[in-house]
């Protein structure tokens, strides 16, 4: 079973957590044979004995997306012998699984006498082996970074026997997927052509939680700006499924909008509103009650030398947005 971030928390919650023996074909065990973990959380409650391990805010925003019950679906949780080998890649530096979680995870799985091995990528960020991410040297970066895995997953898999190991180069497939661009919505960057100047476009519109969104602040302040000037600008549509949480949740992201030192923010919705009234004056960009309404006015959004990043719930239409942003010219 592999996976990367929640899928890599499915994954290994298909080894670890107990109860999926039963229903129907108990002949057939849900156990996978090995575990391949991508910046998984593995750590979704509470350590006794390291109450600095996850931050309140994160352990509120868990509890709040895990119906107060985390623990019950807490990997870490239900470590114990006999699990399957395991290989975990992780960034020291991930904004959105903290890798002491993965330390604590990799060094209580071989406590218990399984086979964990942990790949650290020193200053790496949550998502890191994701081919074709970013541009210029992040993007060469990230390309070094999938190759790495993948060769350090092959060693992993021969070692188990799972693979015979071959002096043949490697395949043109790992050389095409190098060069895969992020699919819209989920971080395709596009350089958009408009008549009064260029605009980055960073389209992040097809899923949000408060963690997503405070990575996504923090990737966006970090990137500079053209010498010719512009903002960076965030269209932030509601994140949905937040339940009780959802005011505080959505007002919660002024902090890191204030800490990433975003210049602009619009947005739409009725929860996002609640955010965007607790902004400052000179932060306040455009509110709509809809994201249609929000695309409507496209033009009003971005300027010339601007990075605008839309990011929101799939389900409150935040790609709307992003489409009209893309139609206000060509993308290179």
């Amino acid at each position: 079973a592999a996976g990367e971030s929640a899928g890599g928390h499915l994954a290994a919650a298909a080894a670890l957590v107990p109860g999926f023996e039963d229903g129907a074909h108990v002949d057939v065990s849900s156990m996978p044979n090995a575990l391949a973990l991508f910046n998984p959380a593995v750590v979704l409650s509470p350590v006794e004995g390291r109450p600095v391990l996850l931050s309140e805010e994160k352990v509120a925003d868990i509890r709040a997306r895990c119906a107060g019950r985390p623990q019950e679906i807490s990997p870490y949780h239900f470590i114990r012998a006999g699990l399957p080998p395991s290989i975990l890649f992780h960034g020291t530096k991930d904004e959105a699984v903290p890798f002491p979680t993965i330390e604590l995870f990799a060094q209580s799985m071989s406590a218990a006498g399984n086979h964990c091995e942990l790949k650290s990528y020193e200053g790496q960020p949550h998502g890191f082996f994701n081919p074709g991410r970013g541009q210029g040297e992040p993007r060469e970066e990230a390309n070094r970074c999938f190759h790495r895995t993948i060769r350090e997953l092959d060693a992993f898999f021969v070692s188990l026997g799972y693979l015979t190991p071959t002096d043949k180069p490697p395949v043109l497939a790992a050389k095409k997927l190098s060069e895969f661009q992020p699919l819209a919505g989920r971080g395709q960057t596009l350089i958009v052509n408009a008549p009064g100047g260029a605009f980055t476009l960073i389209d992040e519109s097809y899923n949000a939680n408060p963690l997503s969104m405070a990575a996504g602040f923090r990737s966006l302040g970090a990137r500079p700006l053209p010498a010719t000037g512009g903002r960076r600008i965030v269209v932030l549509t509601d994140m949905l499924e937040l339940g009780d949480q959802s005011e505080a949740l959505h007002k919660g992201l002024a902090g890191p909008i204030e800490a990433a030192g975003l210049d602009l923010v619009h947005a739409a919705g009725p929860e996002m509103k609640r955010l965007y009234e607790d902004l400052p004056g000179s932060r306040q960009g455009l509110w709509r009650e809809t994201a249609a309404e929000l695309a409507a006015e496209a033009a009003m959004l971005v300027g010339p030398g601007d990075i605008v990043m839309v990011k929101g719930s799939n389900g409150s239409k935040a790609s709307l947005v992003a489409k009209a942003l893309a139609a206000l010219g060509g993308a290179a």
